[in-house]
């Protein structure tokens, strides 16, 4: 083995263990009302048992936003800021409530002529910044366009 000195995350991984972000998350999102359900939100799946093993067959759950649940444990372990890993995480927790959406705000829009002299239309995006704030202060998720 290495005698690098591992950082929390990867110890967190190792252990089986999430980010602290992810638990005061859940424990914020489980204390709020979901008036779809008239209950409070479920806490959020961050069980790496779960992911592994929930998707093995047609008639098991469906990812929405992700294709496997690789990204989807690197999230929950490293925090990366990935759009579509917390899409699923925060879907999968609370499926018929939850519905995350991701907007970009509009910049700009470009009329360009293509081959056939028919105009299209390119909208120029800005990222909009998922963030979250606790007692500790501001965490931000992400800043960047995520494809």
């Amino acid at each position: 083995g290495s005698d690098e000195p591992q950082s929390p995350s990867e110890t967190n991984a190792l252990n089986g263990i999430a980010h602290p972000f992810w638990d005061s998350f859940s424990d914020r999102l489980s204390s709020l009302y979901d008036p779809i359900n008239s209950d409070t939100y479920n806490p959020l799946k961050l069980d790496e048992l779960w992911w592994r093993n929930s998707f093995k067959s047609e008639k098991d759950c469906q990812f929405k936003y992700e294709s496997s649940f690789v990204p989807v444990l690197e999230e929950i372990y490293f925090l990366n800021g990935r759009y579509k890993s917390i899409q699923e995480i925060l879907y999968q927790s609370n499926p018929d409530s939850l519905n995350p959406i991701i907007s970009y705000e509009h910049l700009s829009t470009k009329c360009t002529k293509t081959s056939r002299d028919k105009p299209t239309f390119k909208a120029q995006m800005k990222p909009v910044t998922i963030a979250y704030q606790d007692e500790s202060g501001l965490v931000i998720l992400s800043d960047y366009f995520d494809e």
